[in-house]
C-alpha cells in the first residue's frame, strides 16, 4: 500500500509543479479588459471602440459617420456588419452595437501580444500631421489602468503590432448585431 501512496503523492506533487509552471499572470495584476478605439478623420475613417474581456465577451460600438461608404470600402466593417444589419441602421445617427464571444485562447493570446510588445513601457505617439484617426489602446488589470494613443504615419512597430493583431482578431470573430443606442 505504501508504494501506491508514494506514487499518488509524487503524481500530486508533479501535477502541482506543472500547474505552477502553467500559471498565468499574478491574479492582482492580471489583464481583465483590453479596449481599442479609433476616432474619425476628415475623410471616411471608421470611428469605433472594441472591448475584449477576460469573461470571453467582445463588444464593438460603431459611430455613425459615413457608415454606408465605409462598409463598401472596408472589409473589416463588411465582416462586422455582415448581412444582419438593416440598411436603416447604417443610415441612422445612432451608435451601432455588436457583441461576440471570444475563446480563452483568443483573450490569452491578445494579452500576450500586449505583454510581448511591451505595452507597459509605451508612451503616446503623435506626429505633426493632419487628417488621420487617433487610435487608443487601454489595458485594465485588477489594480490599474493604462491608456496610450497613436497618431501618425510611422508609429513604433510595437504599436502597429497591437493594432494589426486587434484588427485580425476582429476579423476572426463572429459578430452579432445587438441594436442601436443614441449618442451622448
Amino acid at each position: 500500500m505504501s508504494i501506491i501512496k508514494n506514487i499518488l503523492l509524487i503524481t500530486m506533487i508533479a501535477s502541482n509543479i506543472f500547474a505552477l509552471g502553467q500559471a498565468k499572470q499574478p491574479m492582482e495584476n492580471r489583464i481583465i479588459e483590453i479596449r481599442f478605439s479609433a476616432t474619425r478623420c476628415y475623410g471616411f475613417c471608421p470611428a469605433y471602440e472594441v472591448i475584449f474581456t477576460v469573461h470571453n465577451t467582445a463588444k464593438l460600438v460603431w459611430e455613425p459617420f459615413h457608415r454606408n461608404k465605409i462598409i463598401k470600402r472596408d472589409s473589416m466593417f463588411t465582416h462586422i456588419a455582415g448581412e444582419n444589419v438593416p440598411s436603416s441602421a447604417l443610415e441612422s445617427d445612432s451608435l451601432l452595437v455588436f457583441d461576440a464571444i471570444i475563446s480563452d485562447e483568443q483573450f490569452d493570446s491578445l494579452t500576450e501580444t500586449f505583454i510581448h510588445n511591451h505595452f507597459w513601457d509605451m508612451e503616446d505617439y503623435r506626429e505633426r500631421i493632419t487628417d488621420l484617426p487617433t487610435y487608443y489602446f487601454t489595458v485594465l488589470t485588477d489594480t490599474s489602468e493604462k491608456t496610450i494613443s497613436m497618431y501618425g504615419l510611422e508609429p513604433p512597430q510595437e504599436m502597429m503590432n497591437l493594432k494589426k493583431y486587434i484588427e485580425n482578431l476582429i476579423m476572426k470573430i463572429r459578430w452579432e448585431f445587438s441594436g442601436e443606442i443614441e449618442r451622448k
